[in-house]
């Protein structure tokens, strides 16, 4: 893996995290959301966006956990 200030983008406050997607990221989000993980491709937040899925964090950690754990499978893993 490449170091993580390169792959992950969190604002100082916010619910969110931003990863970098290999490849098409609305494909990326099209896969997770059949898993039953639901993210927003980057783009629908803007050019600089483009090729970022955006995530939101502020879930139960019984919740996050497994669904992170399917987010690095399907972006780092795959």
């Amino acid at each position: 893996l490449k170091p993580w200030r390169e792959e992950v983008m969190a604002p100082p406050a916010g619910p969110y995290l931003m990863l970098r997607a290999r490849g098409d990221a609305l494909q990326v989000c099209q896969h997770l959301a059949a898993r039953g993980v639901i993210c927003v491709p980057g783009r629908a937040f803007g050019s600089a966006s483009r090729g970022w899925l955006r995530i939101n964090i502020a879930v139960p950690p019984a919740k996050l956990e497994p669904a992170l754990g399917l987010v690095i499978d399907e972006l780092y893993l795959h």
